[in-house]
């Protein structure tokens, strides 16, 4: 018998236990999707026996949607508010070259394909071209059905600018379903992103003619509603080897980075 000061225990929300063995059906997501992408990376660079150390982080702000019933497949939306951090700096502070918000388009143009930009265009290096690449890191197209172990890839070829070099990226990622969890009383699933990537270009440094190159991977921990497979939550780490190689001098550059992403 409970004494009459003793108060009930508060019931935990929960989700139905057949819903957490599967197999699972993601749903389409009739809303936007808001998601805040924080990336920072150490970069190291060594020039004969000079070794430096350099810090960036960026967090953008994304909000966007899947255009209904279209085909191929097309995403809008815009990048709210985007800031870095440099150095040894410890203050957000916006591009101020950079007016919010910036509006972004991208279509899927084969399944199996990243997005790829139709506004801005992926083809010149300024800075609204580099802001929306955040939307890369939210994006994910699984099956429309999954259970444990289910797997699924992507890739794309696009371009990006780095100090002013117009470079080729190509990736591939591969997704695999690993658990289901509960998460505020919903059902998450725990996704491993593992990617791996490539990339060169040519340009000029200091008046000096250059030429890039780079390999890199990356793995990521990604819990996706069933709601439009939006991540709720992610968190990773990537590493990436650049060459710059030039007619006066060879640099080496390692990059090591981390990622969150979080529904504000």
């Amino acid at each position: 018998m409970r004494s009459r000061d003793t108060p009930a225990p508060r019931a935990e929300p929960l989700v139905a236990p057949d819903s957490l063995a599967g197999p699972w059906r993601f749903r389409t997501l009739g809303r936007p999707r808001s998601q805040l992408v924080t990336l920072s990376a150490v970069l190291q660079s060594r020039v004969d026996s000079v070794v430096r150390e350099d810090t960036l982080a960026s967090q953008a702000l994304l909000e966007w949607s899947l255009v209904p019933d279209a085909a191929p497949a097309r995403v809008v939306g815009m990048v709210r508010g985007f800031s870095v951090i440099v150095g040894s700096d410890s203050t957000w502070r916006p591009l101020p070259e950079l007016a919010m918000p910036v509006s972004f388009a991208a279509a899927q143009l084969a399944p199996g394909l990243q997005p790829t930009f139709t506004m801005p265009a992926d083809t010149a290096c300024h800075a609204r071209a580099a802001v929306v690449q955040a939307l890369r890191e939210t994006w994910v197209a699984p099956p429309a059905r999954v259970a444990r172990g289910s797997t699924w890839r992507d890739s794309a070829e696009y371009p990006l600018c780095r100090d002013g070099i117009l470079l080729r990226v190509r990736s591939v990622r591969q997704f695999t379903v690993e658990d289901a969890v509960a998460r505020d009383g919903q059902l998450a699933l725990r996704v491993r992103r593992e990617s791996t990537s490539s990339l060169s270009g040519e340009g000029l440094q200091f008046g000096d003619s250059i030429h890039v190159t780079g390999a890199g991977q990356a793995t990521a921990l990604l819990e996706l509603s069933l709601d439009g497979a939006a991540i709720l939550v992610g968190e990773g780490s990537s590493e990436l080897r650049l060459q710059l190689k030039g007619r006066r001098r060879t640099q080496d550059l390692v990059q090591h980075g981390a990622l969150i992403i979080r529904t504000p």
